[in-house]
């Protein structure tokens, strides 16, 4: 799959957060396509909680849209597990796994890493460092 133009990216993040604002009920198709830049899962889990998942051919990324409880904490207060930048809507995360289940719904574990690591202070860390924790989440 080609790699996420950057510029593409930045558009569709803002539209993407102009149209979930719209949408109350939730109620969005499982999987949809916006452009020729990955394919796209809307992923709604019981507690309500949603994320805009994709795969870049390296590793799968997501969009945070949705700031509910996840793995018994408020997800307000999950942080970047580089920088310790605190994770908001709209930011984007790294996410350690996807996968389908039989039920058709989908599993993921998510790791708390900053999608552009140009932004994330988690750059000062030594490149051996950063790589073996980007290796060791990588999906």
């Amino acid at each position: 799959m080609d790699e996420i133009d950057e510029t593409a990216l930045i558009f569709e993040r803002s539209a993407l957060r102009k149209l979930f604002r719209k949408a109350e009920d939730y109620e969005l198709p499982l999987d949809i396509r916006l452009s020729q830049h990955g394919f796209y899962h809307w992923l709604a889990e019981r507690t309500n909680r949603i994320y805009l998942v994709w795969h870049d051919g390296t590793q799968t990324r997501g969009i945070v849209f949705n700031m509910s409880a996840h793995a018994g904490k408020p997800f307000r207060q999950r942080q970047c597990d580089l920088c310790g930048q605190f994770v908001e809507v709209g930011d984007m995360i790294s996410v350690r796994s996807l996968k389908g289940r039989q039920d058709a719904a989908y599993q993921a574990t998510y790791s708390y890493i900053c999608a552009d690591l140009e932004d994330c202070r988690g750059s000062a860390i030594s490149t051996g460092q950063l790589n073996h924790f980007l290796n060791k989440h990588r999906s």
